[in-house]
């Protein structure tokens, strides 16, 4: 008799490997997950930065380039450096990245991921 939760067990979890293995290179899929978390990720590093960048975080992008994670949400090399200072800051941004992408390797803040 075939074991029928078993086969869905492992549907599923080919299913679920197969989303997280290739986030980061299709578009679709890194778009849908950055659209449910850039709201809440933004407020978040308001808080983490106490306003004192004096900058108004409104977008998000990320792409992975060699093994590591970058992440543009700011134009402007001074804050990136900030936030890339940032202790508590990186430590939430490591949690959402594991959460939401399943990444848990380096990662920094840059400036100017657009391609021209």
């Amino acid at each position: 008799m075939i074991n029928y939760i078993n086969v869905n067990l492992d549907f599923y979890e080919k299913v679920d490997k197969d989303f997280y293995t290739s986030i980061f290179t299709d578009t679709k899929k890194k778009d849908f997950v950055v659209g449910k978390i850039k709201s809440s990720y933004l407020k978040m590093v308001d808080v983490y930065t106490k306003g004192q960048v004096g900058y108004n975080f409104n977008f998000l992008l990320l792409d992975k380039t060699g093994g590591i994670v970058e992440i543009n949400i700011a134009d402007d090399k001074d804050i990136n450096k900030h936030l890339n200072s940032n202790k508590a800051l990186i430590k939430y941004t490591q949690n959402i990245l594991k959460t939401n992408f399943r990444f848990s390797g380096e990662f920094r803040f840059v400036e100017d991921l657009l391609p021209f």
